[in-house]
């Protein structure tokens, strides 16, 4: 994001309130799951006849509906340039970005979640069966990447890029290994507390 980030000797330990508080960290890992969200397709039974709005169609109980992740979050009826990854369409405190859809928050149990299902953004699903993990799942993503860009520089290889998306499985793969380089940060230790 174009920021230098201070040696790993500068940078305290954080306790889990700093990093719920990561807010650059937080608008990079939402863009990142935006663009390469884990799962290729949600599914779900249809357990009443659902109405399709604006059609004539019914989705009769028994049948399955499935929803693509990666298709309504690289759609630009939602996003603006939804194919670039822009970590700073996600506000402090917005949670489907620019979209504009349903902000709605309620925790089932699990930390508080947009509460739609209309969101274009399912990395972790919607409504009340969306993954119990996501909120421990962005807490441990945020952790690790503080720990590792607060140690070491990356880049990627500038011959291969990063790597295709391989929709051939339920979970999103990389067509091929993502190579990088990486240089210990000046002032980081090889022994650490975090």
């Amino acid at each position: 994001m174009g920021r230098e980030i201070p040696a790993a000797a500068d940078l305290p330990v954080p306790e889990y309130d700093d990093v719920k508080a990561f807010d650059v960290l937080d608008r990079i890992v939402r863009e990142t799951l935006r663009i390469r969200p884990p799962l290729v397709q949600v599914m779900r039974k249809v357990i009443t006849p659902i109405a399709v709005p604006n059609t004539n169609y019914v989705i009769p109980a028994g049948n399955y509906i499935v929803a693509s992740p990666v298709a309504s979050a690289t759609d630009e009826k939602y996003y603006t340039n939804a194919e670039d990854w822009v970590p700073s369409r996600w506000g402090a405190g917005e949670g489907d970005g620019e979209d504009g859809q349903d902000k709605a928050t309620t925790d089932y149990g699990f930390g508080a979640t947009t509460t739609s299902a209309r969101s274009p953004m399912l990395p972790f699903g919607a409504g009340r069966h969306r993954c119990i993990g996501e909120q421990f799942a962005y807490l441990q993503i945020k952790t690790i990447l503080y720990v590792l860009l607060s140690r070491f520089e990356f880049s990627l290889d500038p011959k291969r890029g990063m790597p295709e998306r391989n929709y051939n499985s339920m979970v999103m793969l990389p067509e091929g290994p993502a190579l990088c380089r990486y240089k210990r940060r000046a002032g980081s230790s090889t022994s650490s507390a975090a």
